[in-house]
């Protein structure tokens, strides 16, 4: 009995505190794991994780995985130019 009590306490140490914090590690776990078999490909680890697009990706990692980008090291994308210069007014 002994042995499965400290399987239950290995458990329990590993074990994330709330449900929310649970699903982002899993979460921040298959994202790393798509991008790793795609080469750092927003794309197609989107495509792999069955998103509806590359966005949809990024927008976590921008919000809710901020960390994991900096560790993966993905560039954000600079904002394309305005269609108008403050100058035309």
């Amino acid at each position: 009995m002994t042995p499965s009590t400290n399987v239950n306490n290995a458990h329990e140490e590993r074990r994330p505190k709330d449900l929310r914090s649970a699903v982002l590690e899993f979460e921040a776990s298959l994202i790393r794991e798509a991008l790793a078999t795609t080469d750092n490909k927003p794309t197609a680890a989107a495509r792999l994780l069955g998103l509806t697009s590359h966005q949809a990706l990024l927008a976590m990692l921008d919000n809710r995985h901020r960390t994991l980008r900096d560790e993966l090291g993905l560039m954000k994308r600079p904002r394309r130019k305005p269609l108008m210069n403050d100058d035309s007014r």
